[in-house]
């Protein structure tokens, strides 16, 4: 599994319109297919600065929906809205551990 950090620093009269985008596009980015979970977080110290953190199948539904017609045309939009561009990096998964039954 591929898991994947983006994190987005907004311009701070950017979020709403930003909010307004992830509303349109969550639900069809968790649909693509590979893509097992979709989160979103915002940072505590910086309300204007978010994080998209997903998991993928692997490297390659990671990369069609990367190279995605969706992709290209949303990100784009973001983007526009962002004070610095945005980080990302993407984990492949070794161990998972989980809290004893």
């Amino acid at each position: 599994m591929i898991w994947r950090l983006v994190q987005l620093k907004f311009q701070p009269d950017r979020v709403d319109e930003f909010l307004a985008i992830w509303q349109e596009v969550h639900t069809t980015i968790r649909r693509q297919p590979g893509c097992l979970s979709l989160m979103l977080l915002r940072d505590t110290s910086d309300p204007a600065a978010f994080a998209t953190w997903s998991c993928w199948t692997d490297r390659r539904a990671l990369q069609i929906y990367r190279r995605s017609n969706f992709f290209g045309e949303f990100w784009p939009q973001v983007k526009t809205l962002l004070r610095e561009p945005a980080q990302a990096v993407s984990y492949e998964q070794i161990e998972e551990i989980t809290a004893p039954q």
